[in-house]
């Protein structure tokens, strides 16, 4: 699992069993490299503005880059496991303590609309049919 595109897959779909509850977290750490990823861009230009040899600067600028790129693996493999971790069974875990762990379950408009908090529901389309008789 050397590639990077390992840890971006798993995130992705780890994600797809709750987007809306793990989106924040992701996002959060996406800003986090990309405000770095744009820092690192203006001192990968200084670093390499005065080397005379285009081919030296160029090599410069590419060894920086590949060494921010492993950075940026590491980084998204240590969301995937604070992921998994936080986002497992069901549940939102964010410690170890009493509270610390909650079932956020589906939200009441959402309930509502479903005609889940009555029976039978009002909604004609959300009645059992009778299958048919052989």
């Amino acid at each position: 699992l050397q590639s990077s595109w390992w840890a971006f897959n798993l995130l992705n779909n780890w994600m797809q069993l709750g987007y809306s509850k793990m989106v924040g977290d992701m996002t959060t750490a996406k800003q986090k490299l990309q405000k770095e990823a744009f820092e690192f861009h203006e001192i990968v230009r200084a670093a390499t503005k005065f080397v005379p040899s285009e081919s030296v600067a160029a090599a410069i600028a590419t060894e920086m880059s590949n060494k921010f790129m492993e950075y940026v693996g590491d980084e998204w493999w240590q969301l995937v496991f604070l992921m998994i971790a936080k986002y497992s069974n069901g549940l939102v875990t964010t410690g170890e303590g009493p509270g610390e762990r909650k079932a956020p379950g589906y939200p009441d408009w959402w309930l509502q609309s479903v005609g889940y908090t009555e029976w039978p529901p009002s909604n004609p389309s959300t009645q059992p049919t009778n299958p048919p008789v052989a």
